[in-house]
């Protein structure tokens, strides 16, 4: 197979080590310094709650937001959630707070171990090792409350990749098996990181020579690993049919125009020294036509529109090590022969790349400007005001944040007020009538330009009000409106507020610092 090499398994335990322990360094003082999980999680704790509840059968359904919502998701990060909450009586909160972040310093050693696979020696593996632990994509949406499952599903679909190339060469059965245990894991964790997996397998077989027998064995791999993963795919059939399955794959961001902004999105976030490192390992692999990270590369970016950026930094980190040492330098050594001055570039290029991603890290979390933050014990508090409203209420919680992805505030409302957030998002990718994409386009709507004024809230709640050049969303009807006065995010709601403190159609029921909270009067 291009690109790959016999595993060289000296000095692994050290550079295991050294990497998790560079990764811990990263990681570390985002959890260090906070009570709560970081951004969202709320969906999670609620269906942990509810598989505790249902004495460790699979839910029908969640209780989170009001309820209805099918319980589709995968489960095996929330069992596990769980199931270590009753065994050390520990709250799913701090458990959530801790245990994505301990899956994703896992994921490093998973990753170096297939990078020892899939690179010519030890220095390009480690080298790649260290440029993925310090990418700030490749652990932030892996750390929060809601990567518990984001990180569990790439550990094990790293796993599974890990044994597609000794499949590929040898076609034994052992190795067949542990692929398809690996990912009916990565399955039974997180449906992205399985189709990651399954592309990137396809992609190792594309570049190893499109062998016939290659293709039977990983269709052998996929086929145990549906048969694995059967007593929870099979159950969610049986309840619900499958329509959870098509409602959430709708959201995936496969549609013409989503596709389009892939490859901007994937890179966004990088670093241009980093960017150019890849760009060059990108090179050298046409150049001496070694396909299986380009090939692997195409196939994630194809896969994985909607978390592009997270999980293309998996074979970016591996180009960059390889345009790095198999090109930077080899080209810069040509101005001298002599091994000191080579080893000396060598040494500059390796720093340069690491440094930056070390600058960008401690930029990241010196500024604040990232969705590592979690809710305060204050707004915590202010959300269970609504612990005093009628049940059946529906609130519409309106945040400063300006995307739904990075809004800790819409998440967790519904697990700490016990009350329905007539616009959050999580959890309706699984509800059919395209409801995820109704509520998206609400939450949009509510924030692009943003709502200023009590005229603006009546006409969009009324389905009459859209930025310029968008539709309209549907008609939003709500009983009590939680209105946030800090938290992440820039937009400006005091205007807002202040006309609605104003306002005989709204109520003040509760105020503090961190939101007020109205019982609407009229509508």
């Amino acid at each position: 197979m291009a690109c790959v090499r016999a595993t060289d398994r000296r000095g692994l335990p050290g550079a295991v080590l050294g990497v998790v322990g560079v990764g811990l360094l990263v990681r570390l003082p985002f959890v260090a310094t906070a009570d709560f999980p970081l951004n969202d999680g709320g969906l999670f704790v609620a269906m942990a709650r509810d598989i505790l509840s249902a004495g460790y059968a699979l839910p029908a359904t969640t209780s989170y937001n009001g309820g209805g919502i099918p319980f589709a998701y995968p489960p095996l990060a929330l069992y596990l959630a769980a199931a270590l909450s009753e065994l050390l009586s520990a709250d799913l909160a701090t458990l959530l707070l801790v245990l994505p972040a301990a899956a994703s310093l896992l994921v490093l050693a998973a990753f170096l171990a297939l990078s020892r696979r899939l690179l010519d020696d030890p220095h390009r593996s480690l080298l790649a090792a260290l440029v993925f632990a310090l990418l700030p994509r490749s652990y932030s949406w892996l750390m929060m409350g809601g990567g518990l499952t984001r990180s569990v599903g790439l550990l094990f679909a790293l796993l599974a990749l890990r044994q597609v190339p000794p499949l590929l060469a040898e076609g034994r059965p052992a190795a067949i098996l542990a692929m398809g245990a690996a990912l009916s894991l990565a399955m039974l964790s997180h449906l992205e990181a399985a189709l990651f997996a399954i592309c990137g397998s396809l992609a190792f077989w594309a570049a190893s020579g499109r062998r016939r027998r290659g293709l039977l064995g990983i269709g052998a791999a996929f086929a145990a690993a549906l048969l694995i993963a059967a007593p929870w795919w099979a159950t969610v059939l049986t309840r619900h049919g499958t329509a959870p399955f098509l409602a959430a794959a709708r959201t995936g961001g496969w549609s013409a125009v989503e596709l389009a902004l892939v490859p901007p999105r994937a890179f966004e976030e990088m670093s241009p020294l980093v960017f150019l490192a890849g760009m060059l390992g990108v090179a050298g692999c046409a150049f001496e036509r070694r396909w299986l990270l380009p090939l692997w590369l195409l196939a994630t970016m194809a896969a994985n529109p909607r978390s592009v950026p997270t999980y293309v930094t998996v074979p970016w980190a591996m180009l960059a090590s390889a345009g790095v040492l198999g090109v930077a330098v080899p080209g810069l050594a040509r101005i001298g022969s002599a091994p000191a001055l080579r080893r000396w570039i060598e040494r500059c290029a390796v720093a340069g790349v690491l440094g930056s991603l070390a600058l960008a890290d401690w930029r990241l979390h010196a500024s604040g400007d990232h969705a590592l933050v979690a809710l305060t014990a204050a707004e915590r508090e202010a959300m269970r005001a609504l612990a005093a409203t009628p049940p059946e209420s529906r609130v519409l919680v309106i945040s400063t944040a300006a995307e739904w992805p990075s809004d800790p505030v819409a998440e967790w409302f519904p697990v700490l007020a016990e009350r329905r957030s007539v616009l959050t998002l999580q959890g309706t990718e699984w509800l059919p009538d395209r409801e995820f994409s109704h509520r998206r386009r609400g939450y949009e709507t509510l924030k692009a330009q943003g709502v200023r004024s009590l005229g603006d809230l009546r006409a969009w709640s009324e389905g009459r009000w859209a930025e310029p050049g968008r539709r309209r969303a549907r008609e939003v009807e709500f009983s009590h409106l939680y209105l946030a006065r800090g938290g992440p995010g820039a937009v400006d709601l005091g205007r807002l507020r202040a006309e609605i403190l104003r306002s005989p159609d709204y109520r003040v029921l509760a105020d503090s610092p961190q939101a007020t909270v109205f019982a609407r009067i009229r509508p």
